[in-house]
């Protein structure tokens, strides 16, 4: 491929970090209000190159081959599942990236199995359907490698969104409760209630409106300091009342489809949503293949040694 002068940060086609597609990543609850750096902002993600595995290749291919013409040495390289490569491939197809990689580290053969090009082309079609791969003409990596770059850049580029509702989920779960009536809203208003509740709060408030007109500060101050159990009770009865309306929205009765459009819960799963489907994008694929190929290039220029990253586990 000519090396040709490219941005690796792809601001035409990756949607601005700062508006978060209305969202607002905080850690936390997301403040409507705040504005952030995106710790994961698309200028620190540096083009992934995957790792060459040839020589393993190799090996794997010499076991296979060992075993394959003999039935009677059959051991546990599972070296049999490959001599059916159609049927093979229909069957890891269905599996998701993660278990594909899990698979592949069960044997020689089966890490062999996972090699097939054929099943990286059709997980690409699934995962990027409007989007094609660069043939191997203009391009020196393999469907394989392409994938792991391209899925791998899109979930670095997820990873503040998922840790976001990862974080806003605990936090509505902590206040509903595993029933959704028994968390720390039914907490504090339950002991708002026994202190009088609604009906203590009217009577308190009287008296404070009376001293007031009265000009009697310190009845005032007297009725507060009486009433200051009852009084915090209610102001943390509501300010958790009002963190709750503010994830999920007043409506909210434990369904999904009763989660408020305008929630910050909401807009969270919606930036997810969208920053996923931009990913669906040939432009911006083939800009980062060749970002990956500059920068397997230099690499290789200065005879440095790329390291091998994980990007299907942990995902």
């Amino acid at each position: 491929m000519a090396s040709t002068a490219i941005t690796t940060t792809s601001a035409a086609f990756i949607p601005s970090n700062e508006n978060h597609f209305g969202d607002q990543i905080q850690t936390g609850i997301i403040s409507p209000s705040y504005c952030g750096k995106d710790p994961y902002a698309s200028s620190t993600i540096r083009p992934y190159v995957p790792s060459d595995n040839t020589g393993i290749i190799n090996e794997c291919q010499l076991a296979f081959n060992k075993h394959k013409f003999n039935p009677l040495t059959f051991d546990s390289s599972g070296a049999v599942f490959i001599t059916q490569r159609d049927a093979l491939t229909r069957a890891l197809v269905r599996l998701s990236p993660k278990d594909l990689a899990n698979f592949s580290e069960v044997s020689k053969c089966c890490y062999l199995a996972t090699k097939i090009d054929v099943l990286w082309i059709i997980k690409f079609q699934e995962e990027f359907p409007n989007t094609v791969m660069v043939s191997i003409e203009k391009c020196s990596f393999s469907p394989e490698q392409q994938f792991k770059i391209y899925f791998k850049r899109m979930n670095d580029e997820l990873k503040p969104y998922k840790a976001q509702l990862a974080s806003n989920n605990g936090i509505l779960k902590k206040l509903t409760g595993p029933h959704g009536n028994d968390g720390t809203l039914a907490q504090a208003e339950k002991e708002y209630n026994a202190l009088g509740g609604e009906e203590a709060l009217t009577k308190c408030v009287e008296q404070l409106r009376i001293a007031y007109q009265n000009n009697n500060e310190k009845e005032e101050n007297t009725i507060q300091s009486f009433n200051e159990e009852l009084l915090n009770a209610k102001q943390t009865h509501d300010a958790l009342k009002q963190f709750l309306t503010q994830l999920v929205g007043s409506g909210y009765d434990g369904t999904i489809a009763s989660i408020d459009p305008n929630s910050q819960l909401f807009l969270c799963q919606d930036a997810i949503a969208k920053l996923s489907n931009s990913f669906n994008n040939q432009r911006q694929f083939e800009q980062f293949i060749q970002a990956s190929e500059v920068a397997k290039n230099n690499v290789s220029e200065h005879h440095g040694e790329v390291i091998p990253q994980d990007i299907f586990h942990g995902h």
